[in-house]
C-alpha cells in the first residue's frame, strides 16, 4: 500500500485550504473593522550637565537618560501631572490610563530619550507627548532642586546646633563633628550640582501620519498564512484518516496462493 504523496494530499485537501485560507481572511477583516484606529507621536528630549556642572568640571551621574526614561512612565510621576495633561474627549486620563498609553526609551549609548504617546487622533498623541515631555522637564528640575534644599536645610541647622554648644564649650569632639558637617555640606553642594541636568525637549512631538494600530495589511498576511496552516493540516489529518485504496496489482500475490 502506497502512501499519498504531496501534490495527491493537495488535489484532495484543495477544498478544505481554500475554506481555510477564506475563513480566516474573514476574521482579520473583521478585526481590522473592530478595531480602533491608534495613532503615534514621538518626541525626543536630551539630558545633559547642567552650565554650573560644566563650569567646575564635574561629571554628571552615570547614564541619568535611563533613570529619566523610566520616571516618565512612573505611576508616581504620571499621578502628580495627570491634571497637567490635556482630557481626552472631556475625560481626564488616570495615571493608569496614561501609562498604557506611554512608553519611553534611551537612543543608544546617548542622553537623549524618546518619548512615546499613543492617541485616538494623530492630534491626540501629538498632545499627549508634549504634555508629558514639558511637565517631565519642570518636575525634574524641581525634584532636584528640593532633595538638594532639604538635605542642605538639615546640614545647616546641624551645623548651627554645634556652634551654640561650641560657643559655651570648646570640646574638641564638637569640633570635630562641626568640621564633618561642613565637610558633609561641601559633598552636598557638588552632589547637587552633578545631578541637576538641564532636560531639555529637544524635538517636540510629531505625529505619524498612519495608525500603529490596526496594520490592515499585516492582519491580511497573518491571516493568509495562518489559514494555509490550518487547511494543510487539515488536509493531511484527512488523508491519514482516510482509508487507502488497495490496487488491484497488489492483490495479485494472495490470489495466486493456492486454497488449503
Amino acid at each position: 500500500m502506497q502512501e499519498p504523496d504531496l501534490r495527491t494530499i493537495l488535489f484532495h485537501g484543495r477544498w478544505l485550504i481554500l475554506a481555510s485560507v477564506g475563513f480566516a481572511l474573514l476574521l482579520a477583516i473583521v478585526s481590522i473593522r473592530l478595531t480602533d484606529k491608534t495613532y503615534e507621536a514621538t518626541a525626543l528630549l536630551s539630558a545633559h550637565p547642567s552650565a554650573r556642572a560644566v563650569e567646575l568640571g564635574i561629571e554628571p551621574a552615570a547614564r541619568p537618560a535611563q533613570t529619566y526614561a523610566e520616571q516618565m512612565v512612573d505611576r508616581g510621576f504620571l499621578d502628580q501631572i495627570s491634571r497637567r495633561v490635556r482630557p481626552l474627549n472631556g475625560h481626564r486620563r488616570s495615571s493608569g490610563e496614561l501609562r498604557a498609553a506611554l512608553s519611553a526609551e534611551v537612543l543608544g549609548s546617548s542622553e537623549l530619550v524618546r518619548l512615546h504617546a499613543d492617541g485616538p487622533t494623530p492630534g491626540d498623541a501629538r498632545d499627549l507627548a508634549n504634555d508629558v515631555a514639558n511637565a517631565f522637564v519642570i518636575y525634574a528640575r524641581q525634584a532636584t532642586e528640593q532633595r538638594a534644599a532639604q538635605l542642605h536645610d538639615e546640614l545647616h541647622a546641624g551645623a548651627t546646633a554645634l556652634d551654640r554648644r561650641l560657643r559655651k564649650h570648646r570640646d574638641p569632639n564638637l569640633v570635630a563633628q562641626r568640621d564633618a558637617l561642613t565637610v558633609q555640606d561641601s559633598k552636598l553642594t557638588v552632589a547637587a550640582v552633578q545631578q541637576s541636568l538641564s532636560v531639555n525637549v529637544l524635538s517636540p512631538a510629531t505625529p505619524a501620519p498612519d495608525p500603529i494600530r490596526p496594520r490592515p495589511l499585516l492582519n491580511l498576511l497573518a491571516g493568509l498564512v495562518l489559514g494555509l496552516v490550518v487547511g494543510l493540516g487539515l488536509a493531511w489529518l484527512r488523508s491519514a484518516l482516510q482509508p487507502a485504496a488497495v490496487r488491484a496489482d497488489e492483490h495479485e500475490p494472495l490470489l495466486a496462493r493456492p486454497v488449503p
